[in-house]
């Protein structure tokens, strides 16, 4: 997923590197964070793209505060339900047979 901030395209996925990130930010783990907490939501938003852009090399000029001042609710909101629909099918493939046969 890309996140655009004041126009600009930013990448922007899970990485342990985030959920580290957010650890030391808020105390707590990512698991934790249940419903809508737009605050924590917006953190972990912030570590996702930040990790994201430390992994691509590519200059990310925010700080916490920064981005959540500057990120549209739109785009939080769009993460938000891709975040979701990942975790469902990610529940729904759990739960499916496996494809796989013993010959």
């Amino acid at each position: 997923m890309v996140i655009v901030v004041d126009g600009k395209d930013y990448p922007c996925y899970p990485t342990m590197g985030a959920c580290v990130r957010f650890h030391d930010m808020t105390g707590k783990e990512v698991a934790e964070v249940k419903g809508w907490q737009s605050s924590l939501q917006c953190q972990y938003l912030y570590c996702c793209v930040k990790s994201a852009c430390e992994r691509e090399k590519k200059e990310f000029p925010y700080d916490p505060l920064e981005f959540c001042d500057n990120v549209p609710l739109d785009q939080l909101h769009a993460w938000l339900e891709a975040s979701a629909e990942e975790v469902t099918e990610e529940e729904a493939e759990k739960k499916s047979p496996s494809a796989s046969t013993n010959s």
